[in-house]
């Protein structure tokens, strides 16, 4: 399947990659492990926050920041997950997903 050629989209692809990511290393890497890479995202994220120099927009508009589609968006549902449960996150993909 095609993504659509709209904006935001590979804010939206990336993240659910990244998060997929995230979510494979929290089942084989130590605690310890998991929040060093926890803070090197973060990290990245901040730096990448900290040099922009475009105007904020919705997070469904950003294009071309890798610092949002990669580092943000990942970090923002590795959190949901750890909230609300992987569980509950997982069903809200899927029915995004079917819908």
């Amino acid at each position: 399947m095609a993504e659509a050629k709209v904006k935001g989209i590979a804010t939206l692809s990336e993240t659910q990659a990244q998060y997929s990511v995230l979510m494979v290393m929290k089942k084989t890497v130590n605690p310890k492990m998991m929040q060093k890479i926890l803070k090197y995202e973060l990290d990245n994220y901040l730096r990448g926050r900290s040099e922009e120099r475009k105007k904020k927009q919705p997070l469904n508009m950003f294009e071309g920041q890798g610092y949002i589609q990669y580092r943000k968006g990942s970090l923002v549902m590795f959190a949901l997950q750890d909230y609300i449960g992987e569980e509950k996150v997982n069903l809200g993909i899927g029915n995004f997903l079917k819908d």
